[in-house]
């Protein structure tokens, strides 16, 4: 093996604390300078991976406090980086919250990662075409029961207990947060409009819908299942509706027959 990739792969081993063969490399300049100077190195990438966390979940910063730093420490112990990006990174934290004593006690810790995870996940998602109200209007009613409509790529669908929305909305805006309330669950989406995130609690009935489309179901399923929640003279224009309101956010992308 060329011998500078064996020295990168033992400092990289340091540093993700599996072994201490980087220091037989090192000139030893003062007794025990070497472990001395190394860990310079090793707390700066332990403080840079944990500042970055920081800034992708401030949400779970805030309601963490102090315990941040020992949660992100634990987490780049068992899941060190394996990729230049952060956000890649960092994708294991609402699980390891969720698994991981004492923080799987608190379940606003894990839903409030997910959240902030959605929101970084539909910013990153590859740009899709955005369905139109022309684009539906082209398509001859007697097709309408076979159609198909697929949600933009970008759409996350979460279901939260927690008030983490409204607190993570104070903490990006620097507003006092509001208190930490848990409530019934609820089905939130997350999705990007141009360049812009959005989110917004579904009724149940829409729910269902957005659920449907990404379940690739035909319109004649998503009526017989809305009537659940509504007279079945209710449910086309329901339908058409909110498919309008939604053409309108940007939330649907593709049609099939």
């Amino acid at each position: 093996m060329n011998q500078l990739l064996k020295i990168q792969e033992n400092f990289q081993s340091y540093l993700r604390g599996f072994d201490h063969t980087i220091e037989n490399h090192i000139y030893d300049q003062q007794a025990n300078s070497v472990k001395r100077r190394l860990y310079i190195y090793k707390d700066a990438y332990y403080l840079r991976l944990i500042e970055a966390l920081q800034k992708n979940y401030p949400g779970v910063f805030l309601l963490l406090g102090d315990d941040f730093k020992k949660m992100t420490t634990q987490y780049i112990d068992q899941k060190p980086s394996q990729h230049y990006s952060i956000n890649v990174f960092g994708k294991g934290i609402p699980g390891f919250l969720k698994q991981t004593a004492p923080y799987s006690a608190r379940s606003e810790l894990a839903e409030m990662a997910a959240f902030e995870l959605a929101l970084n996940v539909a910013i990153d998602t590859l740009d899709a075409p955005a369905l139109s109200p022309e684009d539906m209007s082209s398509i001859a009613q007697e097709k309408w029961p076979k159609l198909k409509i697929k949600p933009h790529p970008s759409l996350q669908i979460l279901k939260l207990k927690w008030n983490v929305a409204a607190i993570w909305q104070a903490v990006v805006e620097k507003n006092p947060p509001p208190t930490l309330t848990k409530n019934q669950t609820n089905t939130w989406i997350v999705w990007r409009k141009d360049i812009y995130t959005y989110y917004v609690m579904l009724s149940s009935a829409d729910a269902f819908i957005i659920q449907s489309m990404k379940k690739n179901l035909p319109v004649a399923k998503i009526c017989e299942g809305l009537c659940r929640w509504l007279d079945d003279e209710q449910v086309p224009q329901y339908l058409v509706n909110t498919i309008l309101r939604w053409l309108h956010d940007k939330l649907l992308s593709e049609i099939s027959l």
